[in-house]
């Protein structure tokens, strides 16, 4: 909240000042910008903010249709505010609203032909929208008038918002996003096509029809197209700069090129523009690999003695002085995570926490991922050792861990899973290209159409494939820890929650408990099982895993 407080700050200053009526444009530009930058909770405040207008203009007015159009917006606002806090004081705003339109209601005559809330609404028609948004659209090419055609439109948008009308809401949305893309286009500028395209999603999101979504999905479709054309355009500019200021560097200190020596200047060697550039290339040192075997021993007489702090030491000391992006010694960096894996085991096994245990697989894939030559077996038993050691340790529970063939038959199904999505996204490749035409061409929009409709399948199927395997997955860790001490439901969320989830993404995921279940042995139970889950999703693999918070792997 305070950097809502901060962003907002002027205007509110400004509205203290003048009262709230005449900074409403300012209001209106700040929600066009938390819109563009697609943040809902400043949007959510201002909607706040523009209620607060309507009442405080139907108190001047004596109006009471401004107090119903104040109603919709803190409706609007609490349906998609997040925050419990905020959304008390959009009821309590709510109530002082209605009481007030009532209140006016009661005052005015029975001749007087206002029906508040309860009225029909015309049906909204894109014709109709058009008519209205028209005067607007062709204004767009004075570029003198953007600031002032940017206000009229959130103006609309607040229309629609009140009216109830989202086709109208929707479509100044888009035209909000068609002014920023205009912009960018004109300036070279990604930020506005940033913008521009979350403007064309929020507008996608509330759209109901059909035809509106698939002009908002070409106009996102070619903000992507001018985006890259804009970076390459960039980059190819960057390098022809550095180009050039390395030309003009050679030319001003060594104007003579030649690698031979100059008639008449004895033992002078000028250097030409490659030799030069090979002398100012930067030579990495050779490791010290006396000091990082040293290192190493010192780090695992501290282990053999339980001073973990030491050993961690000097293990990330030894990876540091090995580490090399350049010119990378495997097989050196895997001994080190290794020798830190070990030391995290011995940390979870002290401490009893969930989370050592994770941090020691995590550091066991990131050496498996560097392995090779059958030390690949040993790190799988590191990490089976490591699933034990969390069962007996942590869950206290007398068990085997996952047997090695439940293991492979995991890794199977994973791998399964992303040859599969692979090859269906070849296939959308090869069945739906659109760029195959031109950009004015007609027969481009059906075809992109098709391969939006084919990508959210995939999609789809693989939210549903991945939900099945982390059902199987769950299951397995029940089995184990034993039955759960309460109802509840396991909830996906991020990518997967949305069905944007990719073979390879993480997974994120909320437990609900059953109510009135909120005790210490069901949070310590449930905690065990997400642990127990994390483990289960390091079993052996060959990609890098994430780092899990600990500084050795970031």
């Amino acid at each position: 909240m305070l950097r809502i407080c901060e962003k907002l700050r002027q205007v509110d200053e400004k509205s203290e000042r003048f009262g709230l009526v005449r900074t409403e444009p300012d209001y209106l530009r700040a929600l066009l910008d938390a819109m563009a930058d697609m943040d809902r909770l400043m949007e959510v405040e201002v909607l706040k903010s523009l209620g607060d207008v309507n009442v405080e203009r139907g108190q001047l007015d004596n109006n009471p249709e401004m107090f119903d159009r104040a109603m919709v917006l803190y409706r609007t606002a609490l349906l998609r505010c997040e925050d419990a806090n905020v959304g008390e004081s959009l009821e309590n705003r709510y109530l002082y609203a209605e009481k007030l339109r009532l209140g006016k209601v009661t005052v005015r005559t029975a001749s007087v032909s206002y029906e508040p809330l309860a009225k029909d609404k015309e049906i909204p028609s894109l014709a109709k929208v058009a008519e209205k948004l028209q005067p607007l659209d062709s204004m767009l090419t004075d570029s003198c008038k953007k600031d002032l055609i940017l206000t009229q439109y959130t103006k609309f948008l607040v229309e629609g918002i009140v009216n109830g009308d989202n086709l109208l809401e929707s479509e100044a949305i888009k035209s909000l996003g068609d002014v920023y893309l205009e912009r960018g286009t004109e300036t070279r500028d990604t930020a506005y096509m940033t913008k521009a395209s979350a403007l064309y999603n929020t507008a996608l999101a509330r759209c109901g029809e059909s035809q509106g979504k698939v002009a908002l999905v070409h106009r996102l479709l070619h903000t992507a197209k001018i985006r890259q054309e804009t970076e390459n355009i960039r980059k190819q500019d960057l390098r022809l700069r550095e180009k050039r200021q390395l030309q003009q560097h050679l030319f001003r200190h060594f104007p003579i090129t030649s690698g031979k020596t100059m008639p008449g200047v004895s033992g002078h060697q000028f250097l030409s523009s490659r030799e030069y550039i090979a002398s100012q290339t930067t030579k990495h040192a050779t490791p010290d690999y006396r000091a990082y075997r040293q290192h190493l021993t010192t780090g695992d007489r501290a282990l053999a003695v339980g001073k973990l702090d030491l050993a961690e030491r000097q293990f990330t000391s030894a990876l540091k002085l090995i580490h090399d992006r350049n010119k990378p010694d495997c097989w050196k960096e895997a001994e080190c995570l290794r020798r830190l894996g070990d030391v995290y085991v011995q940390r979870g096994k002290t401490t009893k926490e969930g989370r050592k245990f994770t941090q020691a697989a995590a550091l066991y894939n990131a050496a498996m991922a560097r392995s090779a030559g059958g030390k690949e077996q040993k790190l799988t038993e590191c990490l089976r050792e490591t699933e034990q050691s969390f069962l007996q340790f942590t869950a206290n529970v007398q068990v085997e861990p996952s047997s090695y063939d439940t293991v492979i038959h995991h890794k199977k199904i994973l791998e399964n899973m992303r040859s599969r999505a692979e090859s269906q996204l070849e296939a959308i490749d090869q069945q739906h290209n659109p760029y195959q035409y031109d950009e004015d061409d007609p027969a481009m929009i059906p075809v992109e159409i098709e391969r939006a409709e084919a990508v959210k399948e995939l999609f789809k199927t693989i939210a549903k494939d991945r939900q099945v395997f982390i059902k199987d997955l769950v299951d397995e860790c029940i089995d184990t820890l034993g039955v759960p001490p309460c109802k509840y439901a396991f909830i996906g969320l991020g990518s997967q929650a949305t069905e944007l989830v990719t073979p390879y993404s993480d997974l994120e995921f909320a437990i609900l408990i059953e109510e009135g279940k909120d005790k210490d042995i069901t949070r310590q139970y449930f905690l065990n099982l997400t642990h127990y889950l994390n483990l289960k999703s390091h079993q052996p693999r060959r990609n890098h895993p994430p780092s899990h918070g600990h500084p050795v792997t970031k």
